[in-house]
Order: C-alpha cells, then sequence, then structure tokens
C-alpha cells in the first residue's frame, strides 16, 4: 500500500476539516492545544500532531497487528485486527474503522466511527461520531465529546 507524501496526506485532511496552527500563550510549559471547535466544526493542527500517513479503504489481517510509527488519518473504510500507533490517530470524517483493539498516545474521532473491543490511549477527543467499545475503553484525558457517542466500559488511567 502506497502511503502519500506529507503534503499529499495534508491536502486529504484538508478536504474533511480545516487544519490550522495553533500556539499555546499559557504562561504554564505545557504542550499547545492542537484543535478547538469552530462553528460546529472540530480543526485539527495535523502538523502540530504529527499526521505523516493517511490510510483509505483497507483490510488488514482480523487476526494480525498493524503497527505505525507515525501519527496517521484513517479515512474511508478499514477494518483491521490489532492497530498500534506511536503517536496520533485520526479517524476522519465519515470513515468507519473496525478493528479489534486500537492503541495510540492521541485519539481523534472527528464525525467517523469507532469500533472494537477496546481503545487505549492517552488522550480522546471526539466530535459528532462514535466511539464503540465491546470491553473498555481506557484513557488518561477525555478533552472532548461534543455530541460523540461513546459506548463501552470508561476506565481512566492515573499516572
Amino acid at each position: 500500500m502506497k502511503n502519500p507524501s506529507t503534503d499529499e496526506a495534508t491536502a486529504i485532511a484538508q478536504t474533511e476539516f480545516v487544519a490550522t496552527t495553533r500556539s499555546s500563550s499559557a504562561a504554564k510549559p505545557t504542550a499547545p492545544k492542537t484543535w478547538a471547535v469552530t462553528e460546529g466544526k472540530l480543526e485539527i493542527d495535523i502538523r502540530g500532531e504529527g499526521i505523516e500517513s493517511t490510510i483509505k479503504n483497507a483490510r488488514f489481517d482480523p487476526n494480525g497487528e498493524v503497527t505505525l510509527d507515525d501519527g496517521t488519518y484513517f479515512s474511508g473504510n478499514i477494518e483491521a485486527g490489532r492497530v498500534t500507533v506511536d503517536g496520533t490517530l485520526i479517524v476522519g470524517v465519515g470513515a468507519s474503522v473496525t478493528a479489534t483493539k486500537v492503541q495510540c498516545k492521541r485519539l481523534y474521532v472527528n464525525a467517523g466511527s469507532l469500533k472494537c473491543e477496546s481503545v487505549q490511549a492517552d488522550v480522546i477527543v471526539g466530535w459528532e461520531g462514535v466511539i464503540e467499545a465491546s470491553d473498555t475503553i481506557s484513557y488518561k484525558s477525555l478533552e472532548q465529546t461534543g455530541l460523540c457517542e461513546i459506548q463501552g466500559r470508561l476506565v481512566r488511567i492515573r499516572d
């Protein structure tokens, strides 16, 4: 499967949501917030999130494991076994992702659908979509759930 260049991934992502660059003006030394809701749409700074790959309409071995070494944007229909992303995973507008287990650092579900047995993410941002887990949804921070349906047993991971 061909992974598009960063510029191609940016162009694909921008057709589904507005990508903006945000900087932090907070006095404390925290990472800048890389998303905002503007005029009812979720805006994600895809460069700030380190999105390097876009995968559209893919079917992987349902008993296998897909490991992605950088931030990834899913669009279309994705079917997989275990999905591990070393970074951010964005489930884009209209995307339908079905997997056994999803593990990533930051998970955005932006008007898409994620269905799996379990999810583990440090941060979850859901907007106008569905996150459904037959078992657990583990997270450190649940930053936004506006208009996002979340089904499953929520488990907050404490440091």
